[in-house]
């Protein structure tokens, strides 16, 4: 069945697509489209016109298919393969408003649609989204997305990112406007001690076994710089859960030997986010170390706290050495592909929080914690011996509110979370994955708390002291 426009109409569902144009290291155009099917577009995710010319969509964030046209917002579009109900696209035909007049015009160019399943179709007017069901019933519910932002252009302020490495966390935001934020990144490799027993070929990007952390506000343009000094010639990219398009900016950042990237992405959704290298072979990369977090704050910012740490659970697969007299493991991908992993710590090697590195607070204070789980294979099942979870930023969402009094969250591979506690007791608290044998295997951090005790909560004739043996208690 062919269209309007005598083109073939392609029964492959219909796509959505961002890109970035980057020149010089500023962004030259955002551009976001909706095609009629494949054959309705030019291929670089821009929509043809009935007059084969080019139409270009500024916003990506209110580009949406729609499918109730008729009065009684039943959907229109019929079977996948009936032909298009929209009337071509011509010069005479105006936006209703200013704001969205490409918007418009890629929304006549697309075709109709109907789906077996419930369609979303967030309208970008009134803040609500409409879901569209095969018998035509709507309903509207409230529903966030991110609003019109401002382009890149309006933005003028430009600040250097200020990196740490774990367990330390950069400075809060405090400027209420948006800003280009210049981040430099680097990968290479580097044998480091992973554990009592072994050192290990890491990868990393920076200088830790977990990369820097990086902290901006939504709504910033994160100007990327990535160099590549891998001296044993692997492709290196990076993966942010952060960034909305192809390969969450891996597709612009793949970095042979001594190569050097520039992008530019707009950071649309507040939220603590895992980055890492996503280069084939993907569980390799990330099981070797490439792997970090990212803190976009909302608006209005975060909370004041008194302490901020940064903690970063993963895993190696290791074979042991040839060598006897040699300390240096080997990856094992056999071991990774049967999840059976040798070591699980926190903050890339065993005792990175323990023995002389244990996170510091005193009583009273309000302590954050940043957590993310690189994985690549095993959920963790984070808690803290000794303590409440006063807050917790579920998935590392703060669109939501948090959830109160938790014991011990789940934080899948990839997944991260905001966790504050109040310690009221001086002594030791212990951040455990609660999937207890992987204790032995290093996943065990303290947090070592001074000051004076609030009375009645914790009482005992004798003071606390560690069992014998007891990996849990310092």
């Amino acid at each position: 069945m062919t269209t309007g426009g005598g083109h073939q109409h392609n029964k492959r569902p219909y796509w959505t697509s961002t890109r970035l144009v980057v020149a010089g290291g500023i962004i030259g155009t955002t551009a976001a489209t909706i095609a009629a099917g494949y054959n309705r577009s030019n291929h670089s995710g821009n929509i043809l016109a009935d007059d084969n010319s080019t139409i270009e969509v500024d916003d990506p964030q209110t580009m949406f298919l729609d499918t109730t046209d008729d009065s009684d917002g039943n959907s229109t579009g019929g079977n996948i393969n009936d032909p298009p109900n929209n009337p071509p696209v011509t010069s005479k035909e105006k936006p209703t408003c200013e704001h969205c007049e490409k918007e418009t015009k890629a929304k006549k160019a697309a075709v109709k649609l109907a789906v077996k399943h419930e369609k979303h179709i967030p309208d970008v007017t009134h803040g609500t989204m409409k879901t569209t069901t095969m018998a035509g019933r709507d309903r509207e519910r409230n529903w966030p997305h991110p609003p019109h932002h401002e382009s890149t252009g309006a933005i003028t302020l430009v600040e250097n990112a200020i990196l740490t490495y774990a367990p330390h966390v950069p400075p809060p935001i405090t400027r209420t406007e948006p800003a280009i934020v210049k981040v430099n990144m680097t990968s290479d490799s580097v044998i480091k001690r992973i554990n009592h027993d072994y050192k290990y070929p890491v990868w990393r990007f920076g200088e830790g076994v977990r990369g820097p952390f990086i902290r901006a506000r939504v709504g910033d343009v994160m100007e990327l710089t990535y160099m590549n000094k891998d001296k044993t010639g692997m492709v290196h990219n990076i993966d942010f859960h952060s960034v909305e398009g192809p390969g969450g900016g891996s597709a612009v950042t793949n970095c042979e030997t001594g190569q050097t990237r520039k992008c530019l992405f707009k950071l649309l959704y507040p939220g603590l986010f895992i980055y890492h290298c996503s280069a084939a072979p993907v569980p390799l990369h990330i099981g070797n170390g490439m792997y970090g977090l990212m803190l976009v704050e909302p608006e209005e910012g975060m909370e004041p706290v008194d302490r901020e740490y940064y903690v970063m659970q993963s895993e190696f697969y290791v074979d042991e050495p040839d060598d006897p007299d040699s300390e240096i493991a080997e990856p094992s991908y056999s071991k990774g592909l049967r999840e059976q992993p040798d070591i699980v710590v926190f903050n890339g090697k065993e005792g990175a929080l323990t023995e002389k590195h244990t996170l510091q607070a005193r009583v009273g204070e309000r302590i954050r914690i940043y957590f993310g789980n690189a994985g690549p294979n095993l959920t963790s099942s984070f808690h803290i011996i000794g303590s409440v979870m006063d807050k917790m930023y579920r998935d590392g969402s703060l669109m939501n509110p948090p959830d109160r009094g938790i014991a011990t969250t789940s934080v899948p591979p990839g997944g991260a979370t905001v966790v504050e506690m109040v310690p009221r007791v001086p002594g030791t608290y212990t951040m455990v994955d609660h999937a207890m044998f992987r204790i032995d295997k290093g996943a065990v951090g303290f947090i070592s708390v001074g000051g004076e005790k609030e009375p009645g909560i914790y009482e005992s004739q004798d003071p606390p002291q560690p069992c014998p043996g007891c990996k849990l208690h310092a």
